[in-house]
């Protein structure tokens, strides 16, 4: 689903709906109704309201209505009935990982009454569990050659909107941070020296222009009618992409080495935003052992394919679907310790 998300009012909801010709799927249609508060979600959102992006709001406070966007939409298209048990598993940004109790808190209400497309639904929060950005890859995307107690563990990833470090020393995870250092800083400086351009209009054309900055993509943001002015144009958007990738790139090895890490054994890159600066950023980290969990993706291209893989996904599943195989290793824990009491109890 698309990262859009908007609040509507009863109106609004009943105009969008008397518009609609035919039937989409539950996740193309998604809205909300949770305490009598309505969001549009995802394409619905995108491509008939306004919205604007969220950047400078936390994840954590934007992650309800979406999360019941989603279980809504499971929910239809799996026609699961209107109670359930559901096990949830979330990643937030380091620096909001200390949100986790209260929005755990915040979900279980929410998730316990709330309408999707006028369908009511009560979901019992069965299981929870939340870890830092990264922790996916940290767990299932390291190479192994050597035990995690052994050595040093760096995670950098660089997404849309921010750029995330998780640290493991001798098996611990002692630090993380974050901060708005994604693409997002590159477009929005893009959008400030042009004209007519909107930030999330770029992101597709400028990571196809490449470091090469390749004409071809970045032809489709024109706007001009004349051949002359489509000349000037085209030039002052390679210009200011140009220069917003070098102030972008020097702004990113900035942060990174000021951070002051250890002696390092393996650092291990994911996000797209990573994948569009990797010959920076494997010569700026020099000698050091780096990878970019090729286990992991080509575990989610297999699943996906590829093609879509790099045309929808842009590397941005493979700490999620790390993280799925931890989760689903705690659940199956889990459940089997539930199985074991209840035997010993003789239930």
């Amino acid at each position: 689903m698309e990262p859009e998300l908007v609040r509507v009012s009863e109106t609004e909801l009943s105009f969008l709906k008397n518009r609609s010709i035919g039937v989409s799927e539950p996740e193309n249609e998604s809205w909300i109704n949770c305490n009598g508060v309505i969001y549009a979600v995802g394409f619905l959102a995108s491509s008939q309201l306004f919205t604007f992006e969220r950047l400078s709001q936390l994840k954590s406070e934007i992650t309800m209505p979406k999360v019941l966007a989603m279980v809504g939409a499971i929910a239809q298209r799996k026609r699961l009935p209107s109670k359930f048990d559901l096990s949830l598993g979330i990643l937030l940004p380091y620096g909001e990982y200390e949100d986790r109790v209260n929005l755990e808190e915040h979900l279980r209400k929410s998730l316990s009454k709330f309408s999707y497309r006028e369908q009511t639904y009560q979901v019992n929060l069965e299981t929870f569990n939340c870890l830092p950005e990264g922790a996916g890859i940290l767990l299932r995307g390291s190479s192994r050659t050597v035990s995690p107690k052994d050595r040093n563990i760096l995670v950098v990833m660089i997404g849309y909107r921010n750029i995330s470090y998780l640290l493991m020393e001798r098996g611990l995870l002692t630090r993380g941070e974050t901060e708005v250092l994604g693409f997002s800083w590159l477009t929005n400086r893009v959008v400030m020296a042009t004209s007519g351009l909107k930030a999330t209009n770029l992101i597709v054309p400028i990571t196809q222009a490449g470091k090469t900055l390749n004409k071809t993509p970045l032809k489709a943001l024109l706007k001009s009618q004349s051949s002359e002015f489509k000349k000037r144009e085209l030039a002052q958007i390679i210009k200011a992409v140009k220069l917003a990738r070098t102030e972008h790139l020097e702004a990113l090895k900035s942060w990174l080495l000021s951070r002051r890490f250890p002696d390092i054994s393996e650092i291990i890159f994911s996000g797209g935003t990573a994948h569009y600066y990797q010959e920076e950023l494997e010569k700026f980290f020099g000698q050091t052992n780096y990878h970019w969990s090729p286990r992991l993706e080509n575990q989610v291209k297999s699943l996906v394919g590829e093609a879509r893989y790099q045309e929808e996904f842009t590397y941005r599943l493979t700490d999620l679907y790390g993280y799925y195989f931890y989760c689903q290793y705690l659940w199956k824990q889990m459940s089997k310790l539930i199985t074991g009491v209840s035997k010993n109890v003789g239930v």
